[in-house]
């Protein structure tokens, strides 16, 4: 391990690593370092395809950010930025409001949205994989996150589709193998998800006792239905959740997570970013995920545990079916001479790498 990176503590395990919080001891920033214990069959090759993904998600404010890697070091290892609420796992033992679950929805279709335009997947969608953080712009936004099982298609590289992921989280059609994966089992997984984020479990029957719009258990039940032909794409999602978001005025409180805002340290901005990767640079062009230029749907307070209120009214309602309503249109055009995507609006994307 690089002596740039003072390791704190555990944060997660899991078959071939670990991640842990670290100290980034040139800019004060903490991290989180993913390593590569298991180097069986082609881990390797998977860990650096994860690299490659998430360094072409760079731009999208919904992807966790991907700081640095070393796949030389012993062992390999990835620096990714520190989603410091948590992941929506405690959402679930916890359930939210469902307009906070609306707005949670929002920033993961934006984040899932990234890979599918590429013509990938992220095969392994659920609440683990969705982290919190706070944002200066929106009070906190969802990152999607772990993509070691994601796939993009490279040139003429045809995608592996066998069956993977989480169990209860895969669609029925790739678990039982008649079909390979496709967008619309990423689709699936968010519904899993949603429907443990508005009722605590993952029994859809739940649905119908939980309060919450008609028109958002329709959606969601949707999602999941067992017929991958009758489950809504991203941008219908979208473009039914920013109406759904218009419901009406409503005030709701969360509080996203259990830990101190002030447990993130100030970090200068980091002046250069990771060189690209071999997989990335060898990629067609690739398109950043559309510009979306509303204020913040939420107003959040700090505090221990974050304690954030979301003023979620008429105005901040309105400012999330804004995004959303972007998302469903594709409201974006290619700028070649920048390789980068305009919004309506004219302006190019912000980076994503805005430190706080």
């Amino acid at each position: 391990m690089n002596s740039r990176y003072r390791i704190l503590r555990p944060l997660a395990s899991g078959g071939f690593g670990r991640v842990s919080l670290a100290l980034d001891q040139e800019t004060g920033e903490q991290v989180a370092v993913k390593e590569l214990i298991e180097l069986r069959g082609d881990a390797l090759d998977r860990f650096r395809n994860e690299y490659a993904i998430l360094y072409d998600q760079i731009d999208n404010k919904y992807v966790v950010d991907v700081l640095d890697a070393d796949f030389d070091a012993h062992p390999p290892y990835i620096v990714l930025e520190y989603c410091e609420h948590g992941s929506l796992r405690s959402w679930v033992e916890q359930p939210k409001p469902w307009l906070v679950v609306a707005f949670a929805l929002s920033y993961a279709l934006q984040g899932l949205w990234g890979i599918h335009r590429l013509g990938g997947f992220h095969r392994d969608l659920k609440p683990e994989n969705l982290l919190v953080t706070s944002d200066p712009d929106m009070g906190f936004i969802v990152k999607v996150a772990d993509f070691g099982l994601a796939r993009v298609p490279q040139g003429t590289t045809t995608m592996t589709n066998h069956k993977a992921g989480t169990r209860g989280y895969i669609a029925p059609e790739v678990d039982n193998g008649s079909v390979g994966f496709h967008a619309g089992a990423d689709i699936y997984s968010l519904g899993v998800v949603a429907t443990e984020l508005l009722t605590g479990t993952g029994d859809p029957a739940r649905l119908n006792n939980a309060t919450i719009p008609a028109a958002l258990r329709e959606l969601v039940l949707q999602m999941i239905a067992a017929d991958r032909t009758k489950r809504p794409d991203l941008h219908q999602i979208a473009s039914r959740l920013a109406e759904i978001v218009k419901i009406g005025p409503v005030q709701a409180s969360a509080s996203p997570a259990p830990e101190a805002v002030s447990q993130r340290a100030a970090a200068p901005p980091r002046a250069v970013q990771p060189a690209a990767p071999a997989a990335v640079a060898a990629r067609a062009p690739s398109a950043n995920v559309p510009s979306v230029s509303v204020p913040a749907p939420a107003a959040a307070t700090s505090g221990p545990g974050l304690g954030a209120t979301l003023l979620a009214g008429g105005m901040a309602a309105g400012l999330v079916a804004a995004l959303l309503t972007k998302l469903a249109s594709n409201d974006t055009e290619w700028d070649e001479s920048v390789r980068r995507y305009r919004g309506s609006d004219g302006r190019f994307e912000k980076g994503k790498r805005r430190r706080r």
